[in-house]
């Protein structure tokens, strides 16, 4: 696996950790300072740093929160796919799912773009 590979899925990882927690804290380490973050369209991990949270999880419901494989489609960019489920806390039935991709870019080490698309 080629060092933007193994970076692209360690920031993956972190985000996990971050989602689960409601905050984007844990993916700060591996991004860029001018990182480019969508679809919120944060420019810089400044403005990312003022806009941390993810927001808190739906009273009842617990989020699991699955990555796809990594695809490298070279130049340093990376795509994953990611579904995230919700259960209910009580039953344990699932109440929702969304299906989302990344698309990440590492440039010189760094994610230095970051852009989730809804996919259903």
């Amino acid at each position: 696996m080629s060092d933007d590979a193994e970076l692209a899925k360690r920031f993956l990882d972190a985000l996990r950790e971050g989602a689960l927690a409601g905050t984007l804290e844990p993916v700060f380490p591996y991004v860029a300072d001018d990182v480019e973050w969508m679809p919120r369209a944060l420019s810089g991990i400044d403005e990312l740093r003022k806009h941390p949270y993810l927001g808190e999880q739906p009273e009842g419901l617990e989020l699991e929160f699955e990555l796809g494989e990594l695809t490298d489609l070279g130049d340093g960019r990376f795509e994953a796919g990611v579904r995230q489920l919700y259960r209910m806390k009580d039953s344990g039935e699932v109440a929702s799912t969304r299906e989302r991709r990344i698309e990440l870019v590492v440039r010189d080490g760094k994610v230095a773009r970051y852009d989730m698309q809804v996919v259903g």
